[in-house]
């Protein structure tokens, strides 16, 4: 798990599986699964990149990417370009 604290960028291992971890973060809307491997924040996407087998997320500046899968891209772009 990544997140942001002030200016840096933290983390943690947590072992668990990413459906309980996306169950968990049910009641809020701007937590996305959008990898099999993956789940973000949205509100911290800075810079959204297309490419054949889907869509490159810049979280946190350019260091830090997720990939959003051609499966997940339809629920992406409805749930961030509402946002």
């Amino acid at each position: 798990v990544f997140w942001k604290k002030k200016d840096k960028i933290l983390s943690q291992l947590i072992r668990c599986t990413l459906t309980y971890a996306e169950e968990a973060f049910i009641d809020y809307p701007f937590i996305f699964k959008c990898h099999r491997a993956f789940i973000v924040n949205i509100n911290y996407v800075k810079k959204v990149e297309g490419k054949s087998q889907g869509y490159i997320l810049y979280v946190g500046g350019d260091k830090h990417t997720v990939t959003v899968s051609r499966n997940f891209i339809p629920q992406f772009k409805e749930k961030f370009y509402k946002l």
